[in-house]
């Protein structure tokens, strides 16, 4: 039997890994990353480039909600639906945690959880680093092309393999 994630796990999931990552802030990772190697230069565009740079901080909690615990898609909410949700109070204690703690070893969803993790932090230090050579260059007044295309590469290839690894995670529980 194949039951969906709860709606709302999946709906964040989509939101920030399909509808944000994937689709617009890789694309704009590797647009700013062309124009480094272009040498690109035009008035604004570094501060413009920064501005979308930073949407990465604005996405950071919902990083922290979607890979904080795994708990919010697993079977524990199962017992809240007919027929388990008649269980007592004290069966539904035991029952929920042998669920999910089947769950997470047959799923290997610890694992799954904590390679994401991984590379959410790789992506976070990457991205100070993109940002710590847009700041250097607009110390310096330089361009900011040379030195950052390396690490804007970087960092976009640590959000690809991020949001592979999201894409990674269950979207729906398989009860054998």
């Amino acid at each position: 039997m194949t039951i969906p994630l709860p709606e709302l796990w999946q709906m964040r999931r989509s939101a920030l890994n399909h509808n944000w990552l994937q689709n617009r802030y890789l694309v704009f990772l590797l647009a700013l990353r062309q124009c480094a190697i272009d040498g690109f230069s035009d008035p604004g565009f570094e501060a413009r480039a920064l501005e979308g740079l930073r949407e990465w901080e604005a996405h950071r909690v919902e990083f922290d909600a979607l890979l904080g615990s795994p708990d919010a898609m697993g079977p524990r909410q199962l017992l809240a639906i007919p027929p388990l949700d008649r269980l007592g109070e004290t069966d539904r204690a035991w029952v929920g945690d042998v669920a999910h703690n089947c769950w997470m070893s047959r799923g290997r969803i610890e694992v799954l959880f904590q390679q994401a993790n991984a590379l959410r932090e790789l992506a976070d230090r990457l991205y100070g680093e993109v940002v710590e050579t847009f700041a250097r260059a607009r110390a310096t007044e330089s361009h900011f092309g040379l030195s950052s295309r390396e690490s804007i590469g970087r960092f976009h290839s640590a959000c690809s393999e991020l949001s592979q690894a999201i894409s990674r995670l269950p979207s729906r529980l398989e009860i054998a």
